[in-house]
């Protein structure tokens, strides 16, 4: 890759993020570019990110970054099969293409508190097409030595998320008759609301996309298929199965390895078998994450707390949003110390309540061995 073309583009990125008009800035960039590639982009922003350069005001800076690139990138060279994991993310962004062209219609014309929010409320879908991209893709992203399009789209779909939910729970204590055409409040917060999920759409289809495609081994794509229905999906339905065949099965597909053999506890003896039932149907979802901070196992059915199998064997920080980290790391200390056994928390996910523990796992001697991550549906 050219390193000189890479420092050219970082030192555009660099004037952006200093604050230098966006427009400007392409003015010039349009005379050096004639096309950027996804590697080249995001080799740059690597680069500026482990330098430390891009980490403030992130959501900003990649909404400028692509603003950038509109028309620069170059074009995806494959066409991905029916039901293939790539194929239903971008059809799923087509989809959500469609509702913001719904409510910029709606925008342009005179409009009530009342259409608004339904036009807003038709974008809530959008949670499940973000949780399969934070939760499944960028960990694998940053696995594979790219950790910065986690670090800065996970942050920036925050953000969108908030501010759609911010703009909904408003809308919902006016007057629904209310005239709202003339609000330059209102007005402001929803172009920004849709230039900015715009952008993600872009970002995803031009960067991540053709960057996922190069990284992921061919036997990684069954396990990415068995993992997105397990948070849902964003607007599309029937969805079409995809004919792999020929590439290594998942491991829910693979069936319980069972040696035969008897597990023997000091209240009991069990078979594989028979541990594998109970674990299955006990009334809560288990997630437990070793000494070494690695997911070793997930319950199988995880309704409320979507587990994706492509995480077991890898860092639980992965799992997470950057700006939760930090806590997580908190929480597991104060278990691995022994500063507290046991903590937890009470929240509503998916319109149900539900009690979340963190338990320290010790061996007989007080060891440390791990953390039980244990939620119970109370509701």
């Amino acid at each position: 890759m050219d390193s000189q073309k890479i420092k050219n583009l970082q030192s555009y990125l660099v004037r952006l993020q200093e604050g230098e008009d966006l427009v400007s800035v392409r003015r010039e960039f349009e005379k050096d570019f004639a096309s950027v590639s996804t590697e080249e982009i995001m080799e740059a922003e690597q680069a500026l990110l482990q330098a430390g350069n891009l980490s403030e005001n992130m959501g900003r800076i990649c909404d400028l970054h692509s603003g950038l690139l509109h028309g620069k990138m170059e074009t995806i060279g494959e066409q991905f099969p029916e039901g293939h994991p790539l194929q239903l993310f971008l059809k799923e962004n087509e989809a959500i293409e469609s509702h913001l062209d719904k409510l910029s219609a709606v925008m342009n014309g005179p409009f009530s508190a009342a259409d608004i929010l339904s036009a807003l409320e038709g974008l809530l879908p959008i949670k499940a097409h973000y949780d399969k991209k934070d939760e499944v893709l960028l960990p694998i992203l940053g696995r594979k030595g790219m950790p910065g399009p986690s670090r800065v789209m996970w942050n920036v779909d925050g953000e969108i998320r908030k501010s759609l939910q911010d703009l909904i729970n408003k809308l919902k204590k006016e007057d629904p008759h209310t005239e709202k055409s003339n609000d330059d409040a209102l007005h402001q917060a929803l172009s920004g609301l849709l230039n900015r999920m715009r952008e993600m759409i872009f970002k995803e289809t031009e960067i991540l996309v053709p960057m996922v495609q190069k990284l992921v081994d061919q036997n990684e794509w069954p396990l990415i298929a068995g993992d997105f229905p397990r948070f849902g999906w964003s607007y599309i339905t029937d969805v079409p199965i995809w004919n792999a065949q020929s590439l290594p099965k998942s491991r829910l597909n693979q069936g319980l390895k069972d040696n035969g053999k008897t597990i023997f506890l000091p209240s009991g003896e069990l078979t594989v078998t028979q541990l594998e039932g109970i674990l299955r149907t006990l009334p809560f979802e288990l997630t437990f994450v070793d000494a070494a901070d690695t997911n070793q196992y997930f319950s199988e059915s995880t309704p409320l707390f979507p587990r994706p199998l492509t995480a077991l064997g890898h860092s639980v920080y992965d799992c997470h949003p950057p700006k939760v980290i930090p806590m997580v790391k908190g929480v597991i200390e104060k278990l691995r110390s022994g500063e507290k056994d046991s903590l937890g928390f009470e929240t509503i996910k998916k319109g149900k309540k539900a009690r979340v523990r963190y338990l320290a796992v010790r061996d007989r001697e007080g060891a440390y061995l791990g953390t039980l991550e244990v939620v119970e549906e109370l509701s």
